[in-house]
């Protein structure tokens, strides 16, 4: 049994008695509440010696909590147990009910503000080691959804990269998509989406066809560099993470730049901010295309961007399921108006 299980085991059973002072009560609670969602629960039913719960005890009445502790366990274990091959159970209906909250803005301005800066901005840039990011998650609706639409790309596309490049670039940026000739496994079944499902609406290519999106992400990326241009998308994200009602979650996609290693640049983040702030507020559905040549994309003041508040970070590499094209984040909230009311956030 991993030692990190172990103790899980030991601290949710010392979670149940009653010796616990009120701080370490406090601190043991969130890891008990996450042991009940991830562990079966005959591993989480028992008892720890007398000795073991002075000790720790005494140990936790020493620290000091985190912010969003509990989710910061459910989270971490979460990770660890499906990095570590440990059986997990796969999300249902059934485990629907032991689903965290969504994050909130409050949630999100603790993780990644300085408590101690009086300075509070409206538009903040996350830097990409910072270990919170580690923290966002789908819900589980979405997760299933996420799971069913790698499924139909894994039976239908002979990449997600060219299902990515195609569905948003496409042919405004001279991307088009081919049927090409691919050997079936007979043991799957051709996956598609019914058009009245929650899902966007799918076609299932031909048995024994792949699509495939000409030119490629590889082809597209070497033209633009050798070139000197910059392709930039910005959407919303298909498969947001779990953030409360009135908190939109966009990305914005990149093809090009100086070299395939340039990332996205702190110009192209603040030309999506004005993007998203020229964006009506009727709850239009919005996105924006640039194709920009190098270094004519200059950084511009975020300040005059006045009906929402962001959060924008790029994800390190082994936070990304797409790591092969450049991508960044964005969260906004509306601001609220002087007499009250405020616009909705960009749709």
């Amino acid at each position: 049994m991993p030692l990190i299980m172990k103790a899980l085991i030991m601290i949710s059973a010392i979670a149940k008695s009653s010796s616990l002072g009120r701080r370490g009560a406090a601190f043991v609670a969130p890891i008990h509440r996450a042991a009940s969602t991830l562990l079966p629960s005959q591993l989480v039913a028992g008892n720890a010696s007398t000795k073991r719960k002075r000790f720790c005890t005494t140990a936790l009445n020493h620290l000091r909590l985190p912010i969003n502790f509990e989710r910061y366990c459910t989270t971490v274990l979460f990770n660890h147990f499906s990095t570590d091959n440990c059986e997990v159970a796969s999300p249902t209906a059934a485990t629907a009910t032991n689903e965290l909250n969504p994050f909130t803005w409050s949630d999100i301005t603790d993780l990644f503000t300085d408590p101690n800066d009086s300075n509070h901005k409206s538009h903040n840039y996350i830097p990409s080691d910072h270990p919170n990011l580690a923290l966002f998650r789908r819900s589980t609706s979405e997760q299933v959804l996420y799971e069913e639409h790698k499924n139909y790309l894994t039976n239908n596309w002979i990449s997600p990269y060219d299902y990515l490049v195609y569905s948003k670039f496409g042919e405004e940026f001279g991307f088009e998509k081919e049927l090409i000739q691919a050997v079936d496994d007979p043991s799957q079944e051709k996956v598609t989406w019914d058009s009245d499902s929650d899902g966007p609406s799918l076609v299932a290519a031909p048995k024994g066809f792949r699509y495939q999106c000409n030119p490629s992400l590889s082809q597209a990326s070497d033209y633009t560099i050798q070139n000197g241009m910059t392709y930039l998308k910005l959407v919303l994200n298909d498969f947001p993470y779990d953030v409360e009602e009135g908190i939109h979650h966009w990305c914005l996609w990149k093809i090009g730049g100086a070299c395939r290693t340039e990332g996205i640049l702190k110009g192209e983040l603040q030309w999506a901010l004005h993007e998203l702030n020229s964006y009506p507020s009727d709850g239009i559905d919005c996105s924006s295309s640039l194709i920009v040549n190098q270094n004519e994309l200059t950084g511009s003041d975020v300040s005059a961007i006045d009906k929402f508040s962001t959060f924008y970070w790029v994800n390190p590499p082994h936070l990304q399921s797409m790591p092969e094209i450049h991508h960044a984040h964005i969260l906004c909230k509306p601001i609220l108006k002087e007499n009250g009311f405020s616009s909705p956030p960009p749709v």
